[in-house]
């Protein structure tokens, strides 16, 4: 089970889907999932309850959750802070693919600072500064955004 996962389904009646996914944190052009990645299955957002299934090589995949995450400060013209409510794009071209830009495919809001360290649960203001990148609670799914 991911460890990452803050909060699952969020009150919403969407099951966890097992899917081929397209596109992964870890392998951002495609391939197996590890647990915790956020996953494209397809145009839909989600993070891996588990590693991809080595024999049928679906994904279970949460489609509605708030997850820590590491996400990169920039945007399609460049470096921006990322604060709490930005939207958060997938680029599987960019070393750390989620970001603010554009050109990605939606995953979800940035929602708060990683609390999994024991940091403060912050939900207000700039998250990440403009060009750095860092973990953060991210709102992850297809109902988002």
């Amino acid at each position: 089970m991911a460890v990452n996962i803050i909060q699952g389904q969020l009150g919403v009646p969407v099951k966890n889907v097992a899917v081929a996914v397209t596109n992964t944190t870890t392998n951002p052009t495609g391939g197996a999932a590890s647990s915790g990645d956020v996953c494209l299955w397809n145009l839909v957002p989600g993070v891996a309850e588990d590693n991809t299934d080595s024999v049928s090589g679906l994904t279970v995949l949460n489609t509605n959750c708030i997850a820590e995450v590491q996400v990169n400060a920039i945007n399609t013209g460049g470096n921006v802070a990322v604060a709490a409510g930005d939207q958060i794009y997938f680029l599987s071209t960019d070393a750390i693919p989620l970001s603010k830009k554009t050109t990605g495919g939606k995953v979800g809001i940035a929602f708060g600072s990683s609390i999994l360290g024991g940091g403060p649960d912050i939900r207000t203001g700039t998250l990440i500064a403009s060009g750095a990148s860092g973990t953060i609670r991210v709102w992850v799914g297809k109902s988002v955004g």
